[in-house]
C-alpha cells in the first residue's frame, strides 16, 4: 500500500485467485492494481486478472536443475504439512536455457529496484546456501539450517499448535472477536511505505524463495524509511 492506495501484486508461483476464499473479490483486486507480476511455472486462472501493467515471467520448476556460480545443483528448501524441512534438487533438464529460478528473477528485480547497498542480491542468487545461512542467523528453529536440511527427511521445525501447547498467559487458545481496526499504527503514518508477503494456505512451500521475498520487504521499508 503507498498512500492508501494498492500498486502492485507479485505472486511467486500457485493460483492466487483461486486459492483464497474470496475469489471474486481478489479478481477485482488484482485487476485494479498499477502492476501485476506472475512469476511461475505453469499458467493458471490468476494470470488472466492482469492489472494496468502485467508481466508474466516463467521460471524453473523444482523439477529441473538449477546450478549455483560453480556449475553445482542448487538445492532449494521446502517445508511439508507435518512441518518436516527438507532440501529439494530437480533431476530434469531446463525446459529451456533462458529459464531462470524463482530466485534468480526476485533478486534481479531487487538490484533493479532497491539496489544492493543493505543486500547483495546476486550473491544470494548464486548460492541458496547464503539465504539459509541468513535464515539460520535470523529466525528461531533453523540453526544449523544447511547442516540439517541435507540429513535424511530433513529436520522437524515443530509446531506448538500442533501439540496443543499455547504460549498464551493463560496457556490456552485466545481468540478475539472484536472489530479488526481499519488501520494499524504502522499504516496510519502519512510517510508510511509497506510491502508485505503472503501466502495462501497450501500443502508445501518453498522457504527459500519465501525468504528472499521477506528480506526484500524489509530491505524496501528499511529502503525508503531512510
Amino acid at each position: 500500500m503507498i498512500s492508501g492506495r494498492s500498486r502492485a501484486f507479485v505472486g511467486l508461483g500457485g493460483n492466487f485467485a483461486r486459492a483464497v476464499p474470496d475469489s471474486g473479490f481478489i479478481e477485482k483486486a488484482l485487476r485494479g492494481q498499477m502492476l501485476t507480476v506472475h512469476i511461475a511455472t505453469k499458467l493458471n486462472a490468476s494470470h488472466t486478472m492482469p492489472g494496468e501493467n502485467a508481466y508474466l515471467l516463467p521460471c524453473l520448476g523444482r523439477t529441473e536443475i538449477d546450478l549455483n556460480a560453480r556449475g553445482e545443483p542448487q538445492l532449494v528448501t521446502v517445508e511439508d504439512s507435518m512441518s518436516m524441512v527438507h532440501g529439494s534438487a530437480g533431476i530434469n533438464a531446463p525446459a529451456s536455457p533462458e529459464l531462470r529460478s524463482e530466485i534468480a528473477i526476485v533478486a534481479g528485480i531487487a538490484t533493479a529496484t532497491i539496489g544492493t547497498q543493505i543486500v547483495d542480491w546476486a550473491a544470494l542468487a548464486q548460492d541458496y546456501d547464503r539465504i539459509r545461512d541468513l535464515i539460520g542467523k535470523t529466525i528461531p528453529g533453523f540453526h544449523d539450517f544447511n547442516t540439517r536440511v541435507r540429513e535424511p527427511r530433513g529436520f522437524d521445525l515443530g509446531n506448538t499448535a500442533a501439540k496443543r501447547q499455547w504460549n498464551t498467559p493463560t496457556h490456552r487458545a485466545n481468540f478475539y472477536t472484536g472489530p479488526l481496526p481499519e488501520k494499524t499504527a504502522f499504516q496510519a503514518r502519512e510517510d508510511a511505505r509497506t510491502a508485505s508477503c503472503s501466502r495462501p494456505c497450501a500443502a508445501t512451500t518453498s522457504i527459500t524463495p519465501q525468504f528472499t521475498g521477506w528480506m526484500i520487504a524489509t530491505a524496501a521499508s528499511t529502503a525508503s524509511a531512510g
